[in-house]
């Protein structure tokens, strides 16, 4: 069947092409489905309010994801029948041990300690709902719980604000990739962030030249169309923990508490990459650097979290070669802070924590393609321990923690010898996620019965 060669943005969702950072205050719902007639129509009654990406969301903005049950039970299919969906969709974020493996979500991240997600707390459904004033979201949030029955159920409800910053007090959401075909690819056609369309949505040639898959159900083959997969993870962050270990490590290194955090990252609180020499880089002079220039982690070191999270240009035969690799492998950031501290106080005493109200990201990211994105980064780069051959070593900031704490090492390279800094403890914990599905405007008017 032939696609179009154009992208039809008013089919799009709006989070496709924009994160609504002017839309401060958010609020993410996930749901389970009781009654599939009962659910239709209540997603039906909101497709009117749902932003497409042509749209100006000036004041307030909604989206709708489904995981892969939650298109089963509205679509009336079984099992067999969702067998176009890519498998580890259909699996499911915490759908066998392997996976659970793969992602890292093992000890406290372990699914069955999730509050939502996984075989403890499935869910069907995600809306995330945005709004400039928080009482106004509140209140839009209350008119539409009130309107849930035995059909529909809410779960959990996780308030969110975009200040920029993540919980750590580090400024946030620097670099993304860019999407040819949209208003940012047009002004920056050169840009090293440049992907295709199929690296995002689906029904588009990607960076390999092939088309990114199309989902269909019975009926309706161009169901995934424009569409793409929501990954979502809610993820406290140990805002103590962490402060805790850096004040502990800088004096044991030589360095400030903010350099030592710095070092961690590999960015400083206000988002400078660390250069050689001592000198960082501004975000300001902007985002089409590379990491050859500093080799050998004597700026930024080899493990830090925003080298692992993108190596940019240190992979394969050539920085060119590496870009090309790095772009297979990235994703879009639509994720939000949650639990708001005051970032003039960081590393100050706070009260104990429980893991109830810590606070920490709704990390939620966009890709065509979960095993070869999300996934791949997850295993590949941040939890590998043959990462530029550090040796047993993963990201410092997010990765998996060894039982034996001598294991949990971050290496800085120093001159005449590097300073290796042990018994990093778990500065993150995986509360809950879910893999969904974000589609076309059109493709969700149709599963909920809207259209013909």
């Amino acid at each position: 069947m032939s696609r179009p060669d154009t992208c039809d943005w008013a089919d799009v969702q709006g989070l496709v092409r924009s994160g609504y950072k002017h839309l401060p205050h958010a609020t993410y719902v996930l749901f389970r489905i009781a009654d599939a007639g009962w659910a239709r129509g209540f997603l039906a009654s909101l497709l009117p309010d749902i932003t497409a990406s042509v749209a100006k969301a000036d004041v307030r903005a909604l989206n709708i994801a489904l995981s892969c049950e939650g298109v089963r039970i509205l679509a009336g299919l079984d099992d067999t029948q969702m067998s176009s969906f890519p498998y580890v969709f259909r699996e499911g974020m915490a759908g066998t041990s392997h996976r659970s493996r793969v992602l890292g979500d093992i000890g406290d991240s372990h699914p069955d300690q999730w509050f939502w997600g996984g075989r403890q707390h499935p869910v069907h459904g995600l809306m995330v709902l945005y709004h400039k004033k928080a009482h106004t979201l509140a209140t839009w949030v209350n008119e539409l719980r009130g309107k849930q029955t035995s059909g529909l159920k809410w779960m959990t409800e996780v308030s969110t604000e975009f200040t920029g910053r993540e919980a750590f007090g580090f400024v946030d959401g620097i670099s993304q990739p860019i999407l040819a075909g949209s208003h940012s690819g047009r002004e920056h056609p050169d840009s090293r962030h440049l992907v295709k369309l199929g690296e995002i949505l689906l029904g588009y040639e990607d960076n390999s030249g092939e088309e990114a898959g199309v989902p269909s159900l019975p009926g309706n083959p161009d169901f995934g169309l424009n569409g793409t997969y929501l990954v979502a993870r809610q993820i406290a962050q140990h805002y103590d923990r962490f402060w805790g270990f850096v004040e502990k490590s800088a004096g044991e290194t030589g360095l400030t508490r903010e350099d030592f955090a710095a070092r961690i990252v590999g960015r400083t609180l206000e988002g400078e990459v660390l250069a050689p020499g001592g000198t960082t880089r501004s975000p300001t002079l902007g985002n089409e650097f590379g990491f050859s220039g500093d080799a050998n982690g004597m700026g930024c070191p080899l493990g830090a979290h925003i080298r692992r999270g993108n190596p940019r240009d240190t992979l394969g035969n050539s920085p060119d070669d590496s870009w090309d690799i790095v772009n297979r492998h990235r994703v879009l950031r639509r994720g939000r802070q949650f639990g708001r501290r005051n970032w003039t106080s960081y590393c100050d005493p706070q009260p104990a924590p429980n893991r109830f109200n810590e606070p920490g990201l709704m990390f939620v990211v966009l890709n065509a393609d979960i095993e070869r994105q999300f996934e791949f980064v997850q295993q590949n780069w941040i939890n590998d321990t043959g990462f530029a051959e550090l040796g047993h070593e993963r990201d410092p900031l997010i990765g998996v923690r060894e039982p034996d704490p001598s294991r949990n090492v971050f290496t800085l390279s120093a001159r005449p010898v590097r300073q290796r800094v042990c018994g990093l403890p778990d500065f993150v914990t995986v509360q809950g996620g879910e893999y969904f599905f974000l589609p076309g405007l059109r493709g969700l008017s149709r599963l909920v019965g809207a259209t013909a």
